[in-house]
């Protein structure tokens, strides 16, 4: 009978813990864009340091907004899945492999991953996004069908 109870009471710790941290309501992102350019203060620094020129800055701005949206609204996942819209994440990253000339040349994306994921609850957003896009089909971005992954023209 003992074993049963630390059973029980085990199992009640664990479910409680998971809810914790895997809640929706849970998850509280918290961030300041005081210069309000749509940038997160804190992911600026790796943008000055890692672009060379206007072009790269504007698609590793893309890049963060596009994570961003998806930490702030984790929802963007089902629609992605459902293809009501095209997943802007995977656009981003198709601009900075344009801009930079091939994924070879861009910038490590677990790099810029996990400058974005920088706290508790921006990982517990992305996990969610990633939840909610699982199941889904995608391919990567052809520029021929689908145009321009960048938000902006290159004058290069």
């Amino acid at each position: 009978m003992k074993n049963k109870k630390v059973i029980f009471f085990t199992a009640i710790a664990l479910v409680s813990f998971l809810y914790f941290f895997m809640a929706k309501n849970n998850i509280n992102i918290i961030y300041e864009d005081l210069n309000s350019n749509g940038v997160w203060d804190d992911l600026e620094p790796y943008i000055q340091k890692t672009a060379k020129d206007k072009y790269q800055k504007m698609a590793l701005e893309y890049e963060f907004k596009t994570y961003q949206n998806a930490l702030l609204d984790p929802s963007i996942g089902i629609k992605e899945k459902r293809n009501e819209i095209t997943s802007e994440t995977d656009k981003s990253s198709a601009c900075i492999d344009k801009v930079w000339g091939g994924y070879k040349n861009a910038p490590d994306y677990r790099v810029i991953r996990d400058t974005v994921l920088s706290s508790r609850a921006r990982i517990r957003a992305w996990i969610k996004y990633n939840s909610n896009r699982s199941g889904g089909i995608y391919s990567l971005w052809d520029e021929d069908k689908m145009g321009n992954p960048c938000p902006f023209n290159l004058d290069k």
